[in-house]
This record gives structure tokens, sequence and C-alpha cells, in this order.
């Protein structure tokens, strides 16, 4: 934790100017339309507004940081989106295609659910994929 005396960062300064001018360019449309009691609401709602749009747009990039597909049973191996499926490889199952990671686990996709594929070919439930928490251990309900 960063101590109270070190002050602001430049990304926080950068992100107050930013909030800073968009609440006063809110004001200046509410004052133009409105008059001064315009630019009086404008403000705190401009500053408001430009909060709640940067909070969505931070809820985006948490959304699109998360793995394409779930870890591997032993957790080594990831599915990263930026490497297409990450640590896993696409492989075909007679006529189904499924994907292996590289502990040599292999899974199968089925639908929202990613299930784990034995050696005698049955499956079992592993993670089922659900919004807005991702990848969730399956109870195979």
């Amino acid at each position: 934790m960063r101590s109270l005396r070190a002050g602001a960062t430049l990304f926080e300064c950068l992100m107050l100017t930013l909030m800073a001018l968009g609440a006063l360019a809110i004001a200046a449309l509410a004052a133009e339309r409105w008059g001064w009691p315009g630019a009086l609401l404008g403000l705190p709602l401009g500053f408001i507004g430009i909060l709640g749009g940067l909070n969505i747009i931070a809820m985006v990039g948490v959304l699109i940081e998360r793995d394409w597909l779930p870890r591997c049973h032993q957790g080594v191996c990831s599915g990263d989106w930026r490497t297409m499926f990450g640590d896993y490889d696409i492989v075909r199952f007679g006529d189904d295609f499924g994907y292996r990671c590289r502990c040599g686990i292999e899974y199968m996709k089925e639908g929202r659910r990613f299930m784990r594929r034995r050696p005698d070919g049955s499956l079992e439930p592993y993670m089922v994929w659900t919004w807005p928490r991702g990848y969730v251990p399956d109870d195979g309900a």
C-alpha cells in the first residue's frame, strides 16, 4: 500500500483531469441551454456521468480479460484468449472436436459446459460458464 504522503500517480492525475474536463463540458452545455441553474446542476451530474462511463469501460475490460477456456484440472494450463486457445490444442475425437492441455488431459465443450473427457470416451462435468463470473465448477446438475 502506498503512503498517504506519496501523492497521486500520473494515471490518477490524468483520470481526474479527464473527469473534470468532461464535467465542465457537460456543465457548459447545460448552461447554454438552461442558464446558470443548468451549469450548477450540470457540473455534478457531468462528473457522476463521466465516472459512470469510466466504470462501464472498466467492467468491459474486466470481462474481456477473462480466460477463453478455463484452467485445466491440475491448474497449470490456461485458456488465455490472446493466444487463441492458450495452452490447449484442438484435437479430434472421432466426429467431434475437443481440447487437450499441455498436461495431456482431454476436454470437450458442450454449450456453456466444459467437460473432462475420460479415456473410455465418457464425459464428466468440469466447469460451466456463467455470467458475470466466467467459468465456475460444474456440479453436473
